[in-house]
């Protein structure tokens, strides 16, 4: 019996000892390892347009906030990419860059999309076109980087309601 005893107390300790090593794995663990990231997409443009926008879906399973302070596209797509608010300003839609990146709460998701949060491509170098994909380059206030492949939506046989909602997920 005592046996019993000192064998359920060790494979306790064991226990204890391998939560408590997983845990201290997540905590080191990067806030782009940490954060969850689908329903990515973007919007088509027209052939002279100098901007274009990107859209996703944050999930932060992790116990600890994660920011994402900006992204950015290989200069062969655009010169720069900012996160950006759609905000409605006396009576009129207004975008405004969030200089202070994107906190995303522990257990929390954020929304990118239309009418919203997105991400701003500037400076394209061409258009976006249906089908076709860039990879987006994720930053984060720990200096963490997650890399996406962003798959291009044809936008012109969908309805303004249904804009958010991509065919596709990466």
């Amino acid at each position: 019996m005592n046996k019993v005893i000192w064998a359920g107390y060790i494979f306790l300790v064991m226990m204890g000892a391998h939560i408590a090593h997983a845990k201290a794995n997540d905590a080191d663990a990067t806030m782009a390892q940490n954060i969850v990231v689908d329903k990515v997409w973007a919007r088509e443009t027209f052939k002279m347009a100098r901007s274009g926008a990107a859209y996703a879906q944050l999930t932060n399973p992790s116990d600890a906030e994660i920011v994402l302070v900006g992204a950015s596209v290989d200069e062969s797509i655009a010169s720069m990419v900012e996160l950006h608010e759609t905000n409605m300003v006396n009576g009129m839609m207004r975008m405004q860059e969030l200089e202070q990146g994107i906190a995303i709460a522990p257990g929390a998701s954020v929304s990118m999309q239309p009418g919203g949060m997105h991400f701003m491509i500037m400076g394209l170098q061409g258009p976006l076109v249906a089908g076709e994909s860039f990879t987006l380059t994720l930053e984060f206030a720990d200096q963490s980087q997650q890399t996406l492949n962003v798959g291009i939506q044809d936008m012109s046989n969908r309805k303004a309601d249904d804009a958010s909602k991509p065919k596709t997920h990466n």
